[in-house]
């Protein structure tokens, strides 16, 4: 990191940027493109271990990516604003970012699932005990992303 002013990290600044993020964009190589992919998600921090969850069609660009490569990176962030300056060069953004790369996989066992999709709810109703609808799991691509590593960045 070049700036290592603005890095960030303790883990439970990351995990609160990580709380506060209502997007996680997939980034996959694709041959000599690049397939960004804005998704919700949830997680789960266990010994030092960042797993990411997500859910979708069971087809399509994404899917195929997933099945092919096995690997992608991610991004989240907060903008909280600009900060400004008395010329142009002296503006500056108020942000805080997460970035990592990892293995991923479709989730297949149905108990699995139930658990990665509430991950996912829970990150954005705090709740674990909804109940999804007969035949949902079936119908639903589950992804689940280990990270391999993480990194944060922030600025005021």
């Amino acid at each position: 990191m070049r700036r290592k002013d603005r890095e960030i990290c303790k883990t439970e600044e990351i995990l609160q940027i990580i709380d506060r993020c209502q997007v996680c964009r997939l980034g996959f190589a694709d041959g000599d493109s690049v397939y960004m992919v804005p998704l919700n998600f949830g997680y789960s921090w266990k010994a030092g271990q960042l797993t990411l969850y997500f859910h979708g069609a069971p087809e399509g660009r994404k899917m195929e990516l997933v099945r092919q490569k096995k690997w992608c990176g991610f991004e989240m962030d907060l903008c909280a604003g600009i900060a400004a300056g008395k010329r142009g060069c002296d503006y500056s953004a108020l942000y805080r970012s997460v970035i990592g790369e990892g293995r991923i996989e479709e989730v297949e066992d149905p108990g699995e699932k139930e658990l990665c999709l509430r991950h996912i709810m829970a990150h954005y109703t705090d709740r674990t005990d909804l109940q999804f609808a007969p035949g949902a799991l079936e119908q639903t691509a589950v992804l689940k992303l280990e990270a391999e590593w993480v990194s944060a960045k922030g600025n005021g």
